[in-house]
Order: C-alpha cells, then structure tokens, then sequence
C-alpha cells in the first residue's frame, strides 16, 4: 500500500509490528506550513481512492 501512495505522490511513512499490532500498519503523516489547502485535499483523495476504495496498485478490482 506504500507504494502505491507514493506512486499517487503521497509520501507517508509506514509504521507497522512493533510499534503496533502485527496485524496492523499505521501512517506518519508529517503536514508543514507549506502546505496548501489544495495539497491537503488531494492527499485525502489519494488516501479515500487507495484505502476506503481499496484500489491498491497490483491488487485484484
């Protein structure tokens, strides 16, 4: 799933076992001054289409 964020331009950094449950994965999300309201809209776009939506890069539709 990072991947295919980052291929879509959203750079988060995974936190996964044993940081949390092994079963689980967690994003750090880093949001700077220099980012635009346009820049915060389109992250979530690309987080509902890959997470909410499921539309993983190489996975089955």
């Amino acid at each position: 799933m990072t991947r295919t964020l980052h291929r879509r331009g959203l750079f988060l950094a995974p936190v996964d076992y044993p940081s949390v449950p092994e079963d689980g994965l967690r994003f750090r999300v880093a949001i700077t001054a220099a980012h635009t309201r346009a820049d915060l809209d389109r992250a979530l776009e690309i987080l509902e289409d890959t997470i909410i939506r499921g539309r993983v890069d190489g996975a089955a539709e």
